[in-house]
């Protein structure tokens, strides 16, 4: 592990940047792959990064500006042992379903492309590649109609190797991003199978992301990504669609990609990163923290946000990884603690 190099992509986003950091704790050397100058600037800037001082050393950076196209990585993959390829197309989640590109167009065809670009720059470029590991949902492996309410989840017990066929547009509104899980994964299980490559591939599924958001400034910086989810149920905002209750914290699923790299770990695997919880629970957690939130109307007990429990076996994530999974109360209490801080910041 020592000093070998990880090439990292989505390190501007919530949990590529949390990958970075626990990555050069662990002592690896980190190639990050960001599309601008601009994304530089934004992860030196976070706190984190600036508390990992002299580490911050082993940080290089390759600016790669449009991953759709064709030799996007090529220069990027060059004489690195490891790959954590988190980037794919994600936009503010409060836009879903209104964009004025094509769901196929905004989050299908990079979501593919970009994969799949990487593994072909990595074939052609990176005779010193061990292993990448690619950052998937479990979105992936659950039907849409269990996300959309139309039946209850049966007995079946969906696991890390339970796919789906591709969606085909029109995609109900919002669920272009599933779609795009969906075709990736699939996308890139052809391409090892058919390929063939020296390196070997490992998916992590994770479940809805909750945590703290270095890059949030303000309050509303926070509904725009996973953690919006968890705080519409605090907040009282309700949502017609039933909510998956499988959660995991952000360190967690950041930790399960670095654990993925294990050569103990075989090739080919893939693992459900997260817990079915109760989000219900959520309002009871911060009342215990957080009280006053819900006196000045910042927090509020008016949600009854139906959720749906899809039966899934993430057993593989600890016995295999070894990953040991936070409380849903320390995950509660770090999300709703910033919002409730950078509410108080106006």
């Amino acid at each position: 592990m020592a000093n070998e190099l990880i090439l990292l992509t989505g390190a501007t986003g919530f949990l590529g940047h949390r990958v970075l950091v626990l990555a050069l704790q662990a002592g690896y050397r980190v190639r990050c792959a960001v599309r601008s100058a601009k994304g530089i600037d934004k992860i030196l800037a976070t706190e984190s990064v600036k508390k990992l001082g002299s580490l911050t050393r082993k940080i290089s950076w390759i600016i790669v500006p449009d991953i759709t196209a064709a030799g996007a990585y090529d220069e990027a993959v060059t004489d690195v042992q490891y790959i954590i390829h988190v980037a794919s197309p994600v936009g503010d989640i409060r836009t879903w379903g209104s964009s004025t590109l094509s769901d196929e167009k905004a989050f299908v065809k990079p979501a593919v492309s970009g994969v799949i670009n990487m593994l072909e720059s990595a074939a052609a470029h990176s005779p010193t590649l061990k292993r990448i590991v690619v950052t998937s949902s479990i979105v992936a492996i659950f039907p849409m109609k269990y996300f959309m309410g139309e039946e209850p989840p049966q007995n079946h017990v969906f696991d890390a190797n339970s796919r789906l066929e591709d969606l085909t547009p029109p995609y109900p509104p919002g669920f272009a991003y599933q779609a795009s899980k969906i075709a990736a994964l699939n996308a890139w299980e052809a391409w090892m199978k058919k390929r063939n490559p020296k390196f070997d591939l490992v998916s992590t599924l994770p479940a809805w992301i909750f945590g703290k958001n270095e890059f949030a400034t303000k309050a509303d910086d926070l509904m725009g990504g996973s953690n919006s989810t968890l705080l519409n149920v605090l907040k009282g905002t309700e949502s017609k669609v039933p909510i998956n209750s499988a959660v995991v914290s952000v360190h967690d699923c950041a930790q399960a990609h670095l654990l993925a790299l294990n050569p103990s770990v075989e090739g080919g695997e893939a693992f459900i990163v997260g817990q079915l919880e109760h989000l219900e629970d959520a309002n009871g957690i911060a009342h215990k923290y957080f009280p006053e939130a819900f006196t000045k109307g910042i927090f509020s007990d008016a949600c009854r946000q139906a959720t749906t429990r899809i039966p899934q076996n993430n057993e593989t994530a600890e016995t295999v990884l070894g990953l040991k999974l936070q409380s849903f109360e320390d995950v509660v209490k770090e999300v709703a603690g910033q919002y409730w801080e950078l509410s108080q910041n106006v």
